[in-house]
C-alpha cells in the first residue's frame, strides 16, 4: 500500500497517515510537520472520556508509589507547541495504542497541584473494533455507570464521577 493509499486519521484541521500495524503510532509533537503552534497551553492536562457501548474507558496507575492502583482516564500533559486535542491523541496512542476522534469538552476545569489544571473531552474511537491495552499502566477497564464507584479514582478524577454519569446517561 502507497502512502496514498494508507489510511488516515483526523483530528480537527490536521490529518496524517496511519502507519500499518505492527508498530504504528501517532506523530508526536516533536517530530518534524506535526508542530501545532495555535491552541497552545502550557499547565494543561487532557483526559479522554472514551465512551464505547456505554460505558467508560479508565486506567489503572502503576506509578508513582503514592497513586499506584488508583484510577483515571487516559491522558496526559499538554507539550509546547501541542493543541489539547492532539496532546489527548498522541497521548492516547502511547498509553493505549488506539487511535481516537477527540470531541467537545466535559465537566469543568479541575484545578491540580502547581497551578496546573485538568480538562476532559469527549472521545470515541476511530476503529471501534480496535480494544485498547494498558501499554503504560497496571490495567484498563471498561465501566458502566453503576461500575463508576467501585474503583480508586484519583482525586481529580474522582470531582469528575457527575460528569462522566451524565455523559453515559
Amino acid at each position: 500500500m502507497g502512502a496514498q493509499d494508507a489510511p488516515k486519521a483526523t483530528l480537527g484541521r490536521l490529518t496524517w497517515s496511519l502507519p500499518d500495524r505492527p508498530g504504528r503510532r501517532l506523530p508526536r509533537a516533536r517530530d518534524p510537520g506535526f508542530r501545532v503552534d495555535s491552541g497552545a497551553v502550557n499547565g494543561v492536562i487532557v483526559g479522554a472520556a472514551l465512551v464505547r457501548d456505554g460505558k467508560l474507558l479508565a486506567q489503572q496507575r502503576a506509578w508513582p508509589p503514592g497513586h499506584a492502583g488508583q484510577w483515571e482516564l487516559p491522558g496526559g500533559r499538554v507539550e509546547d507547541g501541542e493543541s489539547e486535542a492532539f496532546a489527548l491523541a498522541r497521548e492516547c496512542s502511547e498509553e493505549l495504542d488506539v487511535v481516537i476522534e477527540v470531541g467537545a469538552r466535559v465537566g469543568e476545569d479541575v484545578p491540580l497541584p502547581g497551578g496546573k489544571v485538568l480538562r476532559i473531552y469527549a472521545a470515541k474511537l476511530v476503529s471501534p473494533g480496535e480494544e485498547p491495552r494498558a501499554v503504560e499502566h497496571r490495567a484498563v477497564r471498561w465501566l458502566g455507570p453503576d461500575d463508576l464507584d467501585d474503583v480508586d479514582w484519583l482525586p481529580a478524577d474522582r470531582l469528575l464521577l457527575p460528569a462522566f454519569r451524565e455523559l453515559l446517561n
